[in-house]
């Protein structure tokens, strides 16, 4: 081995370690805030599952103002949601108390009729709740690890179950299939569509109670969102669907549709 290989390998690779140095204090620094919220929030009930979610709210406060007429719902597994509404009538905000990610409301919100939400455990939430947020949350990495991300070691096989493989087929077609290496914000290699199925199919694949998805149809296409809506009629058996979408031409999906409309302070 020559003596400029050897210094230039390790060189290459110190340099590579720079480049993904900011994306990992950006990362570090999100964990942080994520423990502190834990500890302010977190409760100490478990339960065995979310079979119901009734939310009796009056109002929630988002910054500078109240968002949500008077609330009053309930949600029970066997079921998919449609929740309408403006931008910013408060639709995002809802699936975060859901999810026990935004706590500032005046009501109650319970599990299976008698467990107040803000008494649970932080993580037997997320262990039970499966939400695919606005924005896609991707990490360096194989389109497969990003997938897979969040399963136990012993159900990660990299095989990607049959309800899902139509779904993927798009990101199966590029050149090396879901080895394809991505970066962080998915931009090297991925579109916007093809960014949100993985971390939609993520989320189908956490053996989760409730399943909350925002905004999952945009940037998919047509075929894409037909797919989607299959597998979420299949996955609604046993499972609470709660989607949030602005447009009302999917409502035709849903078993029930909640409208919800902004509303500011005097």
């Amino acid at each position: 081995v020559s003596f400029s290989a050897m210094v230039i390998s390790p060189l290459i690779s110190f340099i590579e370690i720079l480049s993904t140095f900011p994306e990992a204090c950006a990362s570090l620094s999100r964990i942080q805030e994520l423990e502190e919220l834990e500890k302010e929030r977190d409760g100490t009930v478990i339960i065995n599952g979310i079979n119901e979610i009734d939310i009796d709210i009056e109002s929630i406060l988002y910054k500078n103002f109240v968002i949500t007429s008077p609330i009053h719902y309930h949600f029970e597994r066997g079921h998919l949601y449609i929740i309408n509404g403006a931008n910013g009538a408060g639709k995002s905000s809802l699936l975060n108390l859901i999810a026990k990610l935004h706590q500032s409301y005046t009501g109650t919100i319970r599990i299976n009729k008698t467990v107040n939400l803000k008494e649970l455990s932080m993580d037997d939430i997320a262990s039970k709740i499966s939400y695919v947020e606005q924005e896609n949350h991707l990490f360096t990495g194989t389109i497969e690890e990003n997938i897979f991300f969040g399963q136990s070691t012993e159900a990660f096989q990299g095989i990607i179950p049959d309800f899902l493989k139509h779904f993927l087929y798009s990101l199966s077609k590029l050149q090396n299939g879901l080895k394809e290496v991505i970066s962080s914000d998915g931009t090297s290699t991925l579109s916007g569509g093809e960014r949100k199925k993985v971390s939609i199919a993520r989320a189908l694949l956490k053996d989760a109670d409730v399943i909350l998805l925002d905004e999952p149809t945009a940037s998919l296409d047509v075929d894409s969102i037909q797919v989607l809506f299959d597998i979420l009629i299949e996955l609604k058996q046993t499972k609470t669907i709660i989607l949030v979408t602005h447009e009302n031409k999917y409502n035709h999906f849903a078993d029930e549709i909640i409208n919800i409309t902004r509303h500011t302070p005097d």
